[in-house]
């Protein structure tokens, strides 16, 4: 796992979701930016039992605020912006936009997001080299 300065990308471990939410928090409170700990997390899938789902379950956790859920690379990027999303869990496999195309210009943002891909195997050739071009441009 690397560091999760502004901007990073990461694909997910155990524990990789909550890491990128806790940094992100964190960083924030660092700069002063908030007076709270509560994450604000953009849920960008497109199967919307999948999103709603995750966005049901997230939202139980009194420190965690779903600020907008994405049907579609290009709405992630758009809703990001538009929220100021702490975190976005981004699909790998998203139509209109592309996840690559998407995390480019999440990681173009200022302040950019963190980004956490769902659902990416570690061991798989095409999500290394996703994250491994999310990481090289962070």
């Amino acid at each position: 796992m690397v560091s999760l300065e502004a901007g990073s990308a990461v694909a997910p471990s155990r524990g990789g979701i909550e890491k990128a939410m806790l940094e992100a928090a964190e960083i924030d409170e660092r700069r002063g930016l908030r007076d709270t700990f509560q994450i604000r997390v953009l849920v960008a899938d497109d199967h919307a039992m999948v999103r709603e789902g995750m966005a049901e379950m997230l939202s139980l956790d009194e420190d965690i605020e779903i600020v907008g859920q994405a049907g579609d690379g290009r709405e992630a990027v758009e809703l990001a912006r538009e929220t100021s999303a702490d975190v976005v869990i981004l699909d790998v496999e998203m139509p209109v936009m592309g996840a690559r195309a998407a995390l480019r210009r999440l990681l173009e943002l200022s302040p950019p997001p963190k980004v956490v891909s769902s659902p990416c195997s570690p061991t798989s050739a095409w999500c290394a080299s996703f994250w491994g071009w999310g990481r090289a441009r962070s």
